[in-house]
């Protein structure tokens, strides 16, 4: 994401990745929806930047906290 390369984004993605956002309501499984999802993000969001991992018990959960801006407006993620 930090190298905004679409490409290299969507083949790091596990095939059963599972996208969840505390914006959309329901979870979006799969490589090819999240690939695209990712690609929307780079469209939109500017000074992307990667703050903190996230890790749980077993190494089976992981998340990678975020910040950037969408035009003057800070976010989060």
């Amino acid at each position: 994401m930090e190298a905004r390369d679409p490409d290299a984004i969507a083949a790091t993605l596990a095939d059963d990745v599972v996208f969840r956002s505390p914006v959309a309501f329901k979870p979006y499984p799969g490589k090819p929806i999240t690939a695209a999802i990712l690609r929307g993000v780079l469209r939109v969001f500017e000074d992307f930047r990667y703050v903190r991992e996230l890790g749980g018990d077993g190494g089976r959960d992981h998340a990678l906290v975020f910040e950037a801006r969408i035009g003057d407006v800070a976010v989060e993620g």
